[in-house]
Parts: C-alpha cells; sequence; structure tokens
C-alpha cells in the first residue's frame, strides 16, 4: 500500500513541475492541464489547486473581456478548495485574495465592502504564515491604494448605508509595496502598484523614479507586458 502511496504522489508531483515549467515559459494552457492532470491523480492536493487558480488568473489577464469573469470565478473556487485542504498555505491564500479581487470588479457595492475584508484578511494570513511572500504584500498594498482613494465624506457614507470599508490607506499602501519590492526586486507588478500609488497620492518625482526602474525588468507574466506599455507611457506624460 505504501508503495502505491508514493507511486501517486510521484505521478501527482510530476504534473505540477510540468506545469510550473509551462507557467515559467507563459503557456498557461499547457499549465492548466498539467495541474488538472494531478488532480486527477491526487483531487487533495493543495498545491496543484492554488497553482491551477493562479495560471487561470494569469491566463485571463491576457484574454478578451468577455472571457475574463467567468476565469476568475473558476480561480476563485480553485484557490478556495487549496485554502480548505491547506489552510497554512501561504500561497494559497494569497492567490485566493487574488481572485477575489478580481470577482469584486463585477459585484455591487455592498458585495465589494464585504469582499475587501475578506481579502484584507487573507493578505495578512498569508504574511503571518510567510512573512517574506512577497506577492502577499503586492496584495495587500493595492488593497491600501484603493481604500486611499476613498475620501472621508465617502467612507461615512457607505458607514451608515452599506458597511464600513476596512482601515488602510497610502502610508500602508506603500508600506507593503516597498515591502514586495525589498523581496522581490525583478518583479515588475510591485513596482507598477508603488508607481501608480505614488501618482494617487499626488507624488510624481517618486512615480517617475520608480517606473523608470521597472521598465528596465524582464517580464515574469504575460500581463507585465501591459504595464510596461501603460508605464512607457506615464513616463511620456510625467
Amino acid at each position: 500500500m505504501l508503495t502505491l502511496i508514493l507511486l501517486i504522489i510521484g505521478f501527482a508531483s510530476g504534473h505540477i513541475e510540468a506545469g510550473d515549467r509551462a507557467f515559467e515559459r507563459e503557456q498557461y494552457d499547457d499549465a492548466i492541464h498539467c495541474y488538472e492532470s494531478a488532480l486527477k491523480v491526487t483531487a487533495d492536493d493543495a498545491e496543484a489547486r492554488w497553482k491551477l487558480a493562479r495560471s487561470i488568473i494569469c491566463k485571463a489577464d491576457v484574454a478578451p473581456v468577455s472571457e475574463q469573469a467567468g476565469a476568475y470565478k473558476l480561480a476563485m473556487q480553485a484557490a478556495e478548495q487549496s485554502v480548505r485542504l491547506n489552510p497554512r498555505s501561504s500561497d494559497a491564500r494569497t492567490w485566493l485574495a487574488i481572485a477575489l479581487g478580481y470577482v469584486a470588479i463585477g459585484e455591487g457595492v455592498r458585495s465589494q465592502i464585504r469582499i475587501a475584508h475578506r481579502i484584507k484578511a487573507e493578505v495578512e494570513e498569508a504574511i503571518r504564515l510567510d512573512p517574506r511572500n512577497d506577492v502577499a504584500y503586492s496584495i495587500e498594498g493595492t488593497l491600501y491604494r484603493s481604500l486611499g482613494n476613498v475620501g472621508w465624506v465617502e467612507r461615512q457614507l457607505a458607514a451608515v448605508l452599506i458597511g464600513k470599508l476596512p482601515e488602510g490607506g497610502y502610508d500602508e499602501a506603500e508600506r507593503a509595496l516597498r515591502t514586495a519590492t525589498t523581496l522581490a526586486p525583478g518583479v515588475i507588478r510591485h513596482r507598477y502598484e508603488l508607481g501608480l500609488l505614488y501618482l494617487d497620492w499626488g507624488k510624481e518625482e517618486e512615480a517617475m523614479t520608480v517606473f523608470l526602474d521597472a521598465v528596465r525588468l524582464k517580464p515574469v507574466i504575460a500581463s507585465d507586458r501591459a504595464r510596461l506599455v501603460d508605464m512607457q507611457k506615464r513616463i511620456q506624460q510625467l
């Protein structure tokens, strides 16, 4: 029996490793196929599920808009399953937070507030589980940047009419995104979000410095190319 179990684990690991290689090549369809193959071998593999969610999200990010909403919901389901299987997985909680962020875009304001609290809880737990999880810090920074863009009056009205927003704003966003760039200086997404934060904050010189550093970096995921184009345009405008 032990031999059979080890054999099954080996098959699943092989599919996951193949999926990782495909993901690094930005071959997201192949990566998805590999992770799904791993789950056919062992349906309770938490790693395969959060990596499946990650691949679905990265594919959806560069897909036609009409295909995105459904894909993000599938990613959310895969990440939720991963968290249920392994609540101590920092990566699972991070990619659940990312999926939730995308799903929230198509929701009403009341639902968005509820989801914002959930995203905050997931990234905080992800960071607690792994203080070196740069992606979790990056998502936390984006959340706080969004919260910083909500004015005091809007917050008060929301609290009365809909529900209280999570606490936090630009200062917390900067702290989180600076941590993300320190942990992973070669990731475009972290620097891009930091630059957007500085623009929202009215700190154009800081934004220019961040964008100039970021455009020299190599794309890690397919959506990085759109970020590079956007930063080049913003540099010209600044």
